[in-house]
């Protein structure tokens, strides 16, 4: 037995892996049958890749939830390339429960992960049935005791001989889950955030994959690196400078439209997915100028963009300068154990992890850029305006309850009175008119005294309007005030009621649960333990 384990190692220690066999289908085998090896495998990723980008299409239309649901059997099948690898590798030493504790942590750490976001997105789903509420208020305390399970079931299943092994397939089955799972998880919460975050990310990976892989084919002379020969820098630069250009003319299509660029959200009454609303300053055009270098090259001064354009700037360079680096690791695992592919699911391309391996350093990439530059500079203008706001309010609020005479200042009218020349002497004519003219001053006089009543009244009156009117929104805001206090303290009391209520729950389960492992343990005390077989 040790003679055929020791047979099948490679140079490395470890049994190699069997290849997979060719699932390229006959019609295809039939066709291009008459071609050399390099073009027929060029018209087999070609045609197998038109049909994966027509299937994207068909669940983009399809909408959210298949997303989702593609979403998480990619996962799952990723997860599966991987731990068969491992499995392949290890079967001949008979490690017991290794792929069923691989499955069962795969479940474990999904319903960690998953059962926050289904709570979070369907909430009042939740809230109304009463086994769905009590799986999201014990919702992290479940994960942990289903985790503990495992965790347990993996100690006594360890094995004289082959610890050391056991504990490398340990840690193999959980660098797994945190590479396939948790990006995946990330690639969900990009998409709640709108579906053009899940779209733009994954369709430049895919273009710098194609557009590496022509200019490759075609002009590639210089190898990249050592983990891939056939990566070139011909086909890493000709790569980046066309995803740059797709990713900014892929954005500004999708752009315009509010079903890429909404949030995607679960409407209660209707119990679907929805996605509308209206777009932010993200999503509508702006005028940005050119510097004076292009300016004098393209004869323009400003240009009209959306600013996601301008992010997709970005995710386009992450997509092929980083990304790769997601498949150069992937090659490095496959040279580890002396395998092409991860499986052969799709003809021509491998494996759904060989597709997905830059994926997911680049969905983990879209989830940072979105909480770092996206949502924080959304709060940050939130807080902004809600300052500006309240400082309004203040000001309105000081000039309300200032002197109100101070807005409408009084100006004294000045009464001028012409004399005769002092060296005209009066006639009786002239004496007379003087005496009409003194008479008619007079009379003028009277007549704007009697004005300037008028405007002292009515300024009064309109000092008691504003005075009146200052003391009813102050009892408005006062009654406003007091309300909001009433609120709040109803709700400090009905929080503490829950609280109450939840504490005594979780006490009562508590004990049920102790007294149950008290059971256990005496039921396990009182029964004698087989002796060991003799050595």
């Amino acid at each position: 037995m040790e003679r055929q384990m020791e047979s099948r190692r490679g140079d490395s220690g470890l049994p190699e892996v069997p290849a997979p066999a060719d699932d390229t289908p006959e019609v295809l085998n039939k066709a291009l049958s008459g071609l050399s090896s390099r073009w027929r495998n060029w018209w087999v990723r070609g045609i197998l890749t038109l049909a994966m980008i027509s299937f994207f299409f068909l669940i983009i239309y399809l909408g959210p939830i298949v997303l989702m649901m593609i979403v998480l059997f990619v996962q799952i099948k990723c997860f599966q390339e991987i731990i068969t690898i491992g499995y392949s590798v290890y079967h001949s030493y008979h490690l017991p429960w290794f792929r069923t504790l691989s499955w069962y942590f795969l479940l474990c750490v999904n319903y960690f992960f998953y059962g926050e976001t289904v709570t979070d997105c369907f909430f009042t789903l939740v809230q109304r049935e009463e086994p769905l509420r009590i799986l999201s208020k014990y919702h992290r305390f479940i994960s942990f005791a289903l985790y503990l399970t495992g965790f347990c079931m993996f100690v006594l299943s360890l094995v004289k001989k082959h610890y050391r092994l056991q504990f490398y397939m340990f840690g193999w089955t959980h660098v797994t889950l945190l590479i396939v799972v948790t990006q995946s998880h990330f690639i969900i919460h990009n998409l709640f955030e709108g579906m053009i975050w899940f779209i733009v990310p994954i369709s430049c990976v895919i273009c710098n994959d194609i557009m590496a892989y022509m200019f490759g084919f075609f002009f590639g002379r210089t190898p990249l690196i050592k983990l891939s020969p056939k990566k070139t820098w011909e086909g890493f630069i000709g790569g980046l400078f066309s995803t740059i250009v797709f990713g900014i003319m892929l954005s500004y299509v999708m752009s315009g439209w509010r079903y890429f660029v909404c949030p995607v959200e679960f409407n209660n009454d209707s119990n679907r997915f929805q996605v509308d609303c209206e777009p932010s300053e993200l999503f509508q055009l702006q005028d940005y100028a050119l510097p004076s270098f292009l300016e004098s090259f393209t004869g323009w001064t400003t240009v009209r963009l959306y600013p996601f354009q301008i992010h997709s700037i970005a995710l386009s360079s992450f997509a092929s300068i980083m990304g790769p680096f997601g498949g150069f690791f992937a090659s490095g695992f496959k040279r580890a154990f002396k395998i092409k592919d991860f499986a052969n699911t799709i003809p021509g391309h491998g494996g759904i992890m060989d597709r997905f391996d830059c994926q997911y350093l680049m969905a983990t990439f879209v989830n940072v850029y979105i909480a770092s530059f996206i949502s924080f500079k959304k709060i940050k203008d939130d807080y902004i305006g809600e300052e500006e706001q309240s400082g309004t309010t203040s000001s309105a609020s000081t000039s309300c309850t200032s002197n109100p005479t101070e807005h409408t200042p009084t100006r004294p009218i000045r009464q001028t009175e012409q004399t005769p020349t002092r060296g005209q002497t009066p006639t009786p004519s002239a004496s007379s008119t003087l005496q009409r003219v003194v008479l008619g001053k007079r009379k003028r006089g009277g007549e704007d005294l009697a004005q300037q009543e008028r405007l002292l009244a009515q300024q009064k009156e309109h000092q008691e309007q504003n005075l009146a009117q200052h003391n009813e929104d102050r009892a408005q805001l006062e009654q406003h005030f007091n309300q909001t206090l009433r609120e709040a303290r109803d709700a400090r009391e009905l929080e503490a009621a829950l609280r109450r209520e939840e504490n005594a729950q979780v006490e009562t389960f508590n004990l049920a649960f102790l007294r149950t492992l008290g059971q256990m343990l005496g039921g396990m005390g009182s029964r004698r333990a087989p002796s060991p077989p003799p050595l």
